[in-house]
């Protein structure tokens, strides 16, 4: 599908609607947020599956 910018700001798909790019940025901004979340969680999650139990509960660690 090509899209062509209109002058109003909004382009024009195939079947000559209107498509607000705003969507899109909203897909992409969440789509960024969800990632970087994820991301963030992995690595003390992955540190927390290899813990032994009794090295949790040492107070030297």
């Amino acid at each position: 599908m090509f899209l062509r910018l209109k002058a109003m700001g909004a382009f024009q798909g195939e079947l000559g609607q209107a498509v607000e790019p705003w969507p899109y940025v909203l897909v992409a901004t969440t789509l960024v947020v969800v990632a970087t979340g994820l991301l963030a969680t992995l690595v003390p999650t992955l540190k927390g599956i290899r813990i032994r139990p009794v090295e949790a509960l040492r107070a030297d660690a």
